[in-house]
């Protein structure tokens, strides 16, 4: 896997604007010439029950059919999909799982999860779970791109700032510009970060990393993870 020699399009789909304006620019500096493309999903989608007659590969392949109708692209103009998803948790064991019925939403530690029922968290875990690795071992989407599965234990900004917390969408927007500003002039200084264990998994390949993070009886998806790392090693030579 090599950076493509044309400026092919990379499309890195994302949960929120915030992702992408942590990552954007500092992607373009190290990838070039490739056209570095995000795509803020604005929802986790791995996390929501996909209607009736669909699984989460259709709904990821129709994201990538809208972007490129959107765009006015070919199929051939994309170089691959690069699909960047929080972990959250998903796949600690019930023990680390609390109620509280006075907690709104999940409050997140690196060792435990509480939402307003036990109930709540642990049918959330397993449908995200379950569908994280659904996308963990596709290759393709649509139009046959090449597509690969990125995970940020717990989210991107437990791997870019070791915030562990829930941040408001305020915070997020602010830490974003802050690594922006560290990083946008030294794409190499980003590489050897996100390279740097933590946040980088203790691994070197993909099938490993999900391996790693979602590993039985573990907490490795509460703590703070990512593989985004053996792409990049990979693009870059």
């Amino acid at each position: 896997m090599t950076l493509p020699t044309t400026k092919k399009v990379l499309l890195f789909l994302v949960e929120g604007p915030s992702d992408a304006a942590a990552l954007e620019h500092v992607m373009q500096q190290l990838l070039n010439p490739a056209k570095i493309r995000f795509h803020a999903l604005r929802a986790d989608i791995t996390a929501m029950r996909q209607p009736a007659g669909r699984s989460i590969k259709t709904t990821v392949n129709g994201v990538v059919r809208k972007f490129v109708k959107e765009y006015h692209l070919r199929p051939q103009d994309i170089a691959m999909v690069a699909h960047l998803m929080d972990t959250d948790g998903t796949f600690v064991p019930p023990s680390a799982v609390h109620g509280d019925s006075s907690v709104q939403g999940f409050r997140y530690t690196e060792t435990d999860i509480t939402g307003p029922t036990a109930k709540a968290v642990l049918d959330r875990n397993s449908t995200k779970a379950r569908q994280m690795l659904t996308l963990a071992g596709m290759t393709q989407t649509y139009s046959k791109i090449p597509y690969q599965a990125l995970f940020c234990s717990r989210n991107l900004e437990h791997v870019l700032h070791n915030i562990s917390r829930e941040c408001t969408p305020e915070e997020k927007m602010a830490l974003s510009d802050q690594f922006h500003d560290r990083f946008a002039a030294s794409p190499q200084d980003f590489l050897r970060f996100i390279s740097t264990v933590p946040p980088a998994v203790p691994v070197d390949d993909f099938t490993s990393s999900w391996q790693y993070i979602s590993a039985p009886d573990s907490l490795h998806s509460l703590q703070r993870n990512c593989n985004l790392h053996i792409l990049l090693r990979r693009l870059t030579g």
